[in-house]
Formats: C-alpha cells, sequence, structure tokens
C-alpha cells in the first residue's frame, strides 16, 4: 500500500511521511523474517563484518519515525552527530534499529515534558585503524529510583512505580536491548535520577573506520560563502550548529545582540519567534528583505508574521531538525543571496 502511495508523487511532508512508514513496514518485515523472539534475545555476538550502512541516513529515519509520537505529546527529538563521524559503519542495521526503536519508544512513553536526544559520537577503538561507536538516548522524562536499576532489564519488568499509570508495555524492552547490544559486542548502561530524566548510551566496538571522513556526499560550495548567526534556546542550539558546520556554513551564537547591530555580512538568522521582537527582526527585515530569518521549531510563519506583512524574509524551519530539512533550506537562502548580489559575486568551486 505504501509502495501505491508512492506512485502518487508525494511532496514536502507528505513524502517524508511515507519515507517513513515504508521504513518502519521493512524494519519489521525484517524482524519477522530473519530473526523471531528468541533469537532477538541471544547473546551470541552478531558478525557484522560484512554488513555496511549509512549510519546518518539510519538514524534520520529512526527520528522521523518516532518524530510524530514525540510531536503528538509535544516533545522536542534532537538528533546530535559528532563532527568527524563516518558515514560508512559496520553493523547489522536490523539490530541496532531494534535497540534504538526501543530505547526512543521507552523515552516518549515516560516523557511528558522537555525533549529527548540522541547523540552518536565516535571513540577511539582497539586499533588505529577501527574506531568505537557510542549512542547515547537522553529524556527529561520521570527518571528511574535507584532501587529500580537492575530490575528494569529483568524479563517481564518494569519499574516499581509505574505498574497502574497506564503506560502499558510487556517490561521486555530494556531486557531485548541489553541482550542485542551484547550480541553487537557492547553494554548497555544508563544514569538516572526520580525527577531528573534518564540517559541510556552503549559503545559498540569496530563499527567505524578511521580516516574515512564525515561525508562521502558532495557539499555545496554555494554554503562557503553563507553567513549564519543563532540564537535558539536548549539543545536545539547544538543540533543546528553542527548540522551547520557538517553543510560548511559559517555561523556563531547571536546571543543577545540585536540583528540590527550585526555585521553587514550575515545572510541568515535562526531564533524563536517570541525572541524576534528583542532582536529587532521586524524594523530589520523591513530594511533588508534579503537579509533572511529562519523560525525554528514549532512556529508557524503566518503566526511569526501576523499584523506584519512586510515580513517577506521570514521562514519556517521544517521539523524534525536534520540535514536533509535544513539543507535545502539554507541552500535556498544562499541562492537568493547570490542572485540579490548579482553575477559578478558568483563563485564556483570545482575542487568539490
Amino acid at each position: 500500500m505504501t509502495g501505491l502511495l508512492q506512485t502518487a508523487n508525494p511532496i514536502g511532508e507528505q513524502k517524508h511521511l511515507l519515507d517513513s512508514l515504508e521504513q518502519s513496514g521493512r524494519q519489521l518485515k525484517s524482524l519477522v523474517s530473519r530473526i523471531g523472539l528468541s533469537p532477538v534475545i541471544s547473546s551470541q555476538r552478531t558478525s557484522a563484518s560484512d554488513k555496511k550502512v549509512n549510519g546518518p541516513d539510519l538514524m534520520q529515519q529512526l527520528i522521523r519515525a518516532h518524530w510524530p509520537n514525540a510531536h503528538y505529546k509535544g516533545i522536542d527529538l534532537y538528533l546530535l552527530f559528532d563532527q568527524h563521524l563516518p558515514e560508512d559503519w559496520s553493523v547489522d542495521a536490523t539490530v541496532l534499529r531494534q535497540i534504538l526503536d526501543n530505547l526512543l519508544n521507552n523515552g516518549i512513553k515516560f516523557t511528558r515534558e522537555g525533549h529527548i536526544l540522541v547523540e552518536i559520537r565516535t571513540r577511539a577503538g582497539r586499533t588505529r585503524e577501527q574506531q568505537d561507536l557510542e549512542i547515547q538516548v537522553s529524556d527529561t522524562g520521570r527518571g528511574i529510583d535507584t532501587s529500580d536499576s537492575q530490575r528494569i532489564y529483568a524479563v517481564n519488568e518494569q519499574g516499581s512505580d509505574v505498574a497502574g499509570l497506564g503506560y502499558g508495555g510487556s517490561g521486555l524492552g530494556l531486557h531485548i536491548c541489553r541482550r542485542l547490544v551484547a550480541g553487537l559486542g557492547g553494554r548497555l548502561e544508563h544514569t538516572s535520577a526520580r525527577g531528573e530524566g534518564s540517559t541510556f548510551r552503549f559503545q559498540l566496538p569496530g563499527v567505524l573506520t578511521a580516516g574515512s571522513g564525515s561525508s562521502k556526499r558532495l557539499k555545496p560550495a554555494l554554503l562557503n560563502n553563507l553567513n549564519c548567526r543563532i540564537g535558539v534556546r536548549g539543545p536545539a542550539n547544538r543540533v543546528i550548529a553542527c548540522l551547520l558546520e557538517r553543510i560548511g556554513v559559517s555561523l556563531a551564537d547571536l546571543g543577545e545582540i540585536e540583528l540590527n547591530r550585526l555585521p553587514g555580512d550575515v545572510q541568515a538568522v535562526i531564533c524563536h519567534a517570541d525572541r524576534l521582537q528583542a532582536f529587532g527582526c521586524d524594523r530589520y527585515l523591513n530594511g533588508d528583505p534579503n537579509r533572511l530569518v529562519i523560525l525554528s521549531p514549532y512556529i508557524k510563519t503566518e503566526d511569526a508574521s501576523r499584523g506584519n506583512p512586510g515580513m517577506p524574509g521570514v521562514k519556517e524551519l521544517p521539523q524534525p531538525i536534520l540535514t536533509s530539512n535544513l539543507e535545502p533550506l539554507m541552500l535556498r537562502i544562499a541562492l537568493v543571496q547570490q542572485m540579490a548580489d548579482g553575477p559578478a559575486h558568483w563563485s564556483y568551486d570545482r575542487s568539490r
């Protein structure tokens, strides 16, 4: 059915939702046909030397699949990459996705407000050639009592204060996660305190190849000349800054400086809508519509510019905050800016 819907040439968010639906269906099919419950919780190490997966793409698919549930609860869901993270990962994608599906499901289930942050890092490995992959999933949920720190990994067990609160679940998720991580050669651990959220992390040995670069995909030279400022609260600030640096955009924190005091070479500003007035955005944009502002999560463009139709430069940052959403928007801004400057300022970097 998703295949038939794809033939209707969906665009925008419809296409992203269909892609997520198709990936989730393939994941379920793979689990049912290849693994089954007993092998899933086997502690036998999974051989992944011949399994290559594009790690950043896999992680973006996961975020897209879980974002609707998080958005429905009013929770922010973020993905933060290490700056030098290679694209090629030697790991069983089905097993890794099942681990993260369970951790993200738990994070969304037990978080009523705030955010969930998935961080991907590189770590020194046993050899120079191979590096370890570390993944951390943090939430701002209810947290875990110290007395429950080990029992949550047992079969059919949940936190002692969860029963009867309507969260549901079989109590198998963390047990399966720990066994799957062990099968990949790692160990699942957590830190948590009651009322202060939880952080689950694991490290997989030899998954990354040192020196393979952060990306084999060509980076548009058009973005090299784009100067951007960020004024966003919370984890979104780090996430956006990391993504911009990975695609080659020059940036700096906006801080509390008003926009009309910014240097003249700033083409883009990313900030929350409720900070537009404090930064003087209305005066700024009315004076120079080519210097564009992008709004951050959950803010509609029409809400930001209501009562002030003279803000043509305001754009909305699509959700969730991923390279696949941010890069096209930045390219559009860079192209508008370069066209406004005229052909004399156009540049091409054939070496990239």
